[in-house]
């Protein structure tokens, strides 16, 4: 993962609710797993198995995020130990086809939480943080941010 694309997820995170959170925790798996399936193609073994061990854990804070007084959480929670055991055999085999198909279930979830997320007017869980806006100014090639309330304190006083 890039430092741009980590700064990202972090702007994002501080300005996100319950549910966007997760949605943002599928991003930052399928990040890891393009970036693996890029290493598995190319040969790099060591390095995909890295990038599998990162978005096993992404996928173990799925699980340890899953409610399961609701029915469909026993079913994600089978689901996401499914990727999991589909990861593990990719680095045993060195074979990127049980990788893709983690990344095609992960993308279908990704976008049912994402219709969710559209729905969830919830306050975002981080709370004394910049705002962001976007799209005041223009850059040449991108819209550009800028945060608000710069000068405030968000933190202790000593």
């Amino acid at each position: 993962m890039t430092a741009e694309q980590k700064k990202d997820f972090t702007r994002k995170i501080s300005q996100a609710n319950s549910t966007e959170l997760i949605v943002i925790l599928y991003d930052i798996t399928l990040v890891y797993m393009e970036e693996a399936i890029k290493n598995m193609e190319e040969g790099d073994i060591e390095r995909a198995s890295v990038q599998i061990s990162f978005a096993k854990k992404c996928i173990e804070e799925m699980i340890a995020n899953l409610h399961f007084e609701y029915d469909l959480a026993t079913v994600l929670h089978r689901i996401y130990l499914s990727m999991k055991k589909s990861l593990r055999e990719s680095v045993l085999q060195k074979k990127k086809e049980p990788l893709c198909a983690v990344k095609d279930n992960l993308i279908t979830l990704r976008d049912a939480y994402a219709q969710i997320a559209s729905q969830d007017k919830s306050a975002p869980v981080m709370g004394h943080t910049q705002t962001v806006v976007a799209g005041l100014t223009y850059g040449k090639y991108a819209l550009n941010e800028s945060l608000a309330d710069e000068s405030s304190s968000r933190g202790f006083r000593v």
